[in-house]
């Protein structure tokens, strides 16, 4: 469904297959843009291809689809040719914690005294 706002722009809402009504995350200058943005929508969701935008995820399992989705050796060779641009290296261990290195390279966090 799609309504005309006081602003004179359009929300675009649909029912997710949750059940939960939910709005289009921007307003629409016209009718036929936010119809358009709702058509989509049904057709993710048709397709099964919906994702719950109140769905959250850690950062550490982003990292990890993010890593097996490139070629990481190729990007961090290829960064390595340009250090004024940070790059991001994963330290090994049980902790897998991911470094984001800079040109002045990363000092490790002290512990307080």
């Amino acid at each position: 469904m799609v309504r005309k706002l006081p602003s004179g722009r359009h929300q675009a809402r649909y029912s997710g297959p949750d059940g939960l009504l939910r709005s289009a995350p921007e307003t629409f200058p016209t009718q036929t843009d936010a119809d358009r943005w709702l058509v989509r929508k049904e057709v993710e969701i048709l397709d099964g291809r919906w994702k719950n935008p109140d769905d959250r995820i850690l950062f550490g399992v982003y990292a990890d689809a993010w890593f097996k989705e490139r070629d990481y050796a190729a990007t961090t060779a290829e960064e390595r040719t340009r250090p004024r641009f940070p790059v991001l290296y994963r330290r090994p261990g049980p902790s897998s914690c991911l470094l984001l290195v800079g040109a002045d390279g990363f000092e490790p966090p002290t512990s307080p005294s």
